[in-house]
């Protein structure tokens, strides 16, 4: 059972709601500007200040755009693309090709042929965003890369990419409480937003900002964020859970990459049987 379960549709709408939100539990008042959603000047969080991550969730973020960038290209070259024969690349098309857009390519977008109207399958991709205090930043790049590379891949053989992020704690003290955060990043029909994916996939400022600032005004979380848990995806989902530090898949750019690849790989007919699927029996 979920005690609070917050839906978003985007990255910004999650921002503003963060943004508004009282504090309900006064023990947060103490310590919101030095160890809050609200503090100043730390890497853990992603950004300098809640209102730099804010200004990069609603007006874009070419920081996190350059972050991912080599990555990304490393990601795409570990990545194998079956391209359907009918795209090419020019100066318009229906949706961009991430690697050459970030690369700032004047044919960067992707037309195809008579047959873009046509129905396509549609692959649900639930990401668990949700963290260890330990994990580095570089392993969040290396993952959202991946991500990033392998739904430019799917999207380019033909099949439709919606992306869906889940945050999900569990009170650390006392009666056990559970506090549960959705965006929808990307629905199956929308173009790869480059600047709005970077931020989301690789700035923790996602979650120990704007999730974080959610929780803080929840009654039943006392000076803690509680501990990140997985979820259960819904039939038709294929699941990504929560990074732990033990994971050597997301070291290097290959590695996220290979990984996520040869995971989605096979996933892809529980989706299409309409079964949940998830990455626990294929941990490295």
């Amino acid at each position: 059972m979920t005690d609070i379960l917050l839906t978003f549709d985007g990255i910004a709408a999650l921002a503003q709601a963060a943004k508004d939100r009282p504090v309900i539990n006064a023990a947060w008042n103490g310590m919101i500007d030095s160890a809050g959603s609200r503090c100043a000047g730390s890497a853990w969080h992603g950004t300098d200040s809640f209102d730099n991550a804010f200004d990069r969730a609603t007006q874009g973020s070419p920081e996190d755009r350059a972050t991912i960038a080599t990555t990304l290209e490393a990601a795409q070259v570990a990545t194998v693309t079956v391209a359907a024969p009918t795209l090419m690349y020019d100066v318009a098309g229906y949706r961009p090709h991430v690697a050459r857009a970030i690369a700032g390519e004047p044919c960067c977008m992707i037309r195809r042929g008579a047959d873009h109207n046509i129905t396509r399958p549609v692959f649900r991709l639930l990401v668990n965003f949700g963290a260890s205090n330990d994990i580095t930043g570089q392993r969040r790049v290396n993952r959202g890369a991946a991500i990033a590379a392998a739904v430019d891949a799917i999207e380019a053989a033909g099949t439709r990419v919606e992306i869906e992020a889940v945050m999900r704690a569990i009170s650390s003290s006392g009666e056990k409480h559970s506090h549960e955060t959705r965006i929808m990043l990307k629905q199956a029909s929308d173009p790869m937003d480059i600047d709005a994916l970077a931020f989301a996939l690789v700035n923790p400022a996602v979650h120990r900002r704007f999730v974080f600032s959610l929780r803080e005004g929840a009654s039943f979380f006392w000076e803690s964020y509680g501990s990140p848990q997985d979820v259960i995806p819904e039939s038709g989902q294929v699941y990504l859970p929560l990074m732990t530090a033990h994971e050597g898949q997301w070291e290097t750019p290959t590695r996220a990459a290979q990984y996520v690849q040869g995971f989605l790989e096979s996933a892809s007919q529980f989706a299409i049987d309409g079964l949940a699927h998830d990455a626990h029996n294929v941990r490295a």
